[in-house]
């Protein structure tokens, strides 16, 4: 029981703190608390918010607060039988031994009058220390130390297993500790990051300064102009109230550029990235990372896939140089020249707690992807097992190796027998293991019955999880072995729901316009209508989107529409799908025939143009015609430039018999009565047509006609009254009569 005095008087707690802070004194404490709120069941109400079952130092305890508090919350009261049949539910009363245990709290206790002084008590106790009773780091020095770790001058590798330490000493689950770190974890990263941008905005030196851009880069995984885009965020005055709070406007954020994702294998394997093949053993996993290196040695294409010509790494701890050397020379390796066979590097004996050598390599070799065979043979001596959260520790450091050199990995990897896992919870050893990926892949055997009715396992299902984008289940059949010196190992059969391949025919289709069109941004219906219509359009650019092989924006003139395309890094906008604004004359060289034309329209009602009806005709634009219809260059007398103006005669009020050739852009309206600009029903823009850009509200006189390409709405030329010009597309204007 607390003694009276130190109940009356809780200050007494510090002056008397070396014999207060004894385990037994805290014990009691404990016992008159949880005695105190089973005494009355109303106690509980005074300190609910401040109760946390990690100020208590015993399993038991902790467990039977916990209760008390779920009971409270749920709108029960928790009285003694509450409490006792609700430890008895939860298989938890044991903890506090028994009925007699829960009895003894009452026993212990007088009333619950002092409670709200004990807690106090107990939480000032707590604070006090780093660490609990049974030698585990408590939660709030956890949270603490996060900081710490972050704001501090460790590398980045450090910082990886600093973290990982300190998850050991909060003896947290995998699961429960992501739960808690990451939100200080995140954070902890903007607060890094702002410290490195700050030391970056310190380098006078341009040179010094590019090349700890490029390190940063590297890191933070970030492009280079977002990171100098940041520098000078971080440089401008006006940005400091922002920049304190470690975020951007949203202006900026929206404005930041894309990062794009070079790859090996499109969709499964992206440079400076880990991708863990997984699979049971005998599957064909070390089979197909055969077919991906002879594919990437020679920049063969693989499965319909292009794939770039690159240096491999390969390490074979898993097995033996004669297993090795039969594989590849099954695959035609040995047939390769000389120069070719001297971009691959062929290596045993890496260990995962010694990574100096694997970095020698990539530091002297320098190649785009390293094979290792397998993850459980080069931990062999690491003293550690998978299935501990320690061991993740390492992979984490092996895959800032690859981050730093911008190579990928396939690491080899097998699952584990559970018939109870499912997913990536197949993969063996900890789901740290997995974290530490970028992408997994597993492989797995299928028996399929051939037409002859016989069964056959040489079909494998290979899913790959990414760390962003959707799940693909992609299916190969296994060859036979006489057959991979002239094919692959594996022949690609299609998608788990497109056995067809309409899926990767039509992605390489789109990949493959975009490129050729980079820089140019094409909406869905433009696609469509340029490589034909398609029922998986959507689901595909979806993907090359998350594969970053695209980028999506908003359309410049319809708003709420997407576009599509492959950036151009020589332009400043990369969504831009109208070139710049044509050079035009000033405005003091104005003629009398223009102001008479700005006024031919007025005062007459408006017609939208509706894009969903506008028509094209085909015939292109006659060059003797354009040549009839351009008005004689004017010199106004003083050595000025020569006024040009394209298209129809502006001196001429528009015929209501136009020759066809001129009406490239029409739109159908036949309930409209017959105007000088609408004939049997059929609108056109024409050279000196009033016009209102729907988006600005602005009124422009059109000075030229532009062919379309590839909108079916066509481009116009238009000058406002101050002589600006710029193009519009047909579906954005509006005429004025």
């Amino acid at each position: 029981m607390l003694p009276t005095n130190i109940a009356q008087n809780p200050n007494l707690f510090q002056a008397n703190s070396q014999s207060l802070s004894t385990k037994n004194f805290l014990i009691d404490l404990e016992i008159e608390i949880i005695g105190g709120l089973i005494i009355d069941c109303h106690a509980i109400g005074r300190i609910n918010d401040n109760l946390k079952p990690e100020y208590f130092s015993t399993q038991g305890h902790q467990k039977i607060i916990q209760c008390i508090k779920d009971l409270y919350n749920q709108g029960k009261i928790p009285d003694l039988n509450a409490v006792t049949m609700e430890m008895i539910n939860r298989g938890e009363l044991e903890l506090i031994g028994g009925r007699v245990g829960i009895a003894n709290y009452l026993k212990s206790t007088v009333s619950a009058t002092n409670i709200d002084q004990h807690l106090q008590l107990l939480i000032e106790n707590y604070n006090r220390s780093d660490y609990l009773d049974n030698g585990k780091l408590k939660p709030s020095a956890a949270i603490t130390r996060i900081k710490e770790i972050y704001n501090s001058d460790r590398s980045p590798e450090q910082i990886q297993l600093d973290l990982l330490d300190l998850q050991e000493e909060t003896g947290m689950s995998d699961r429960k500790w992501y739960e808690f770190s990451r939100n200080a974890i995140r954070e902890g990263k903007k607060i890094r990051y702002k410290l490195d941008i700050t030391r970056l905005s310190g380098i006078t030196n341009q040179l010094d300064r590019s090349i700890e851009i490029d390190a940063i880069a590297e890191i933070y995984r970030k492009s280079r102009k977002t990171i100098e885009s940041d520098i000078l965020t971080l440089e401008s005055p006006t940005m400091e109230m922002v920049n304190t709070s470690g975020g951007l406007p949203l202006l900026s954020f929206l404005d930041r550029e894309p990062e794009m994702i070079d790859w090996i294998y499109p969709g499964l394997l992206p440079k400076g990235e880990l991708l863990l093949l997984a699979a049971e053993p005998k599957v064909g996993k070390t089979l197909f990372a055969t077919d991906i290196m002879y594919a990437h040695l020679t920049a063969t294409p693989l499965y319909g896939n292009p794939i770039p010509k690159g240096k491999i790494l390969y390490y074979h701890d898993d097995e033996s140089e004669a297993s090795v050397r039969r594989k590849l020379f099954a695959r035609g390796f040995d047939l390769l020249d000389r120069e070719t066979q001297k971009d691959m590097f062929i290596a045993s004996g890496l260990r995962l707690d010694n990574l100096q050598s694997l970095e020698k390599q990539l530091e002297t070799f320098r190649p785009t992807l390293v094979v290792i065979d397998s993850l459980s043979a080069i931990a062999r001596n690491l003293g550690v097992s998978e299935n501990e959260a320690a061991f993740a520790k390492h992979i984490y450091k092996m895959r800032d190796l690859f981050s730093k050199y911008g190579a990928a990995c396939i690491l080899i990897h097998h699952e584990n027998k559970s018939r109870e896992a499912v997913g990536i919870n197949k993969v063996a050893g900890s789901s740290r293991i997995t974290a530490a990926a970028w992408g997994i892949a597993q492989m797995k055997s299928l028996v399929k019955k051939d037409d002859d009715d016989n069964s056959k396992n040489n079909i494998r299902l290979l899913k790959i999880t990414p760390r962003e984008g959707s799940v693909q289940n992609l299916m190969f059949e296994m060859q036979p072995s006489d057959t991979w010196l002239d094919q692959s190992i594996f022949k690609y059969i299609g998608e788990g729901d497109d056995k067809d391949n309409k899926k990767q025919d039509q992605s390489l289709k789109l990949l493959d316009f975009l490129t050729n069109n980079k820089g140019t941004a094409f909406t869905v219906e433009e696609l469509k209508e340029k490589l034909g219509s398609s029922n998986y359009i959507y689901e595909v650019l979806n993907r090359l989107e998350d594969q970053s092989q695209i980028i999506r924006c908003r359309d410049k003139i319809k708003k709420r529409r997407y576009v599509y395309l492959v950036p151009d890094n020589t332009k400043s906008d990369l969504c831009a799908t109208n070139p710049p604004p044509v050079k035009t004359k000033p405005e003091t060289e104005i003629t009398e025939t223009e102001i008479t034309e700005n006024k031919i329209h007025q005062d007459i009602q408006t017609f939208r143009l509706d894009s969903d009806l506008i028509q094209r005709d085909e015939t292109p634009l006659k060059q003797d015609l354009k040549q009839e219809n351009t008005d004689e260059s004017k010199d106004s007398g003083d050595n000025k430039e020569l006024i040009q103006v394209s298209g129809l005669d502006l001196d001429t009020p528009p015929s209501p018999h136009i020759d066809a050739t001129v009406q490239e852009h029409v739109v159908q309206n036949p309930d409209r009565q017959n105007t000088p600009n609408n004939v049997n029903g059929q609108e056109y823009f024409q050279v000196g047509d009033r016009v209102i850009d729907l988006a600005n509200d602005e009124q422009f006189i059109i000075i030229e006609v532009v062919k379309s390409t590839p909108y079916s709405d066509g481009e116009y030329i238009v000058e406002n009254h101050n002589k600006i010009s710029q193009k519009i597309r047909g579906f954005a204007l509006e005429k004025v009569y």
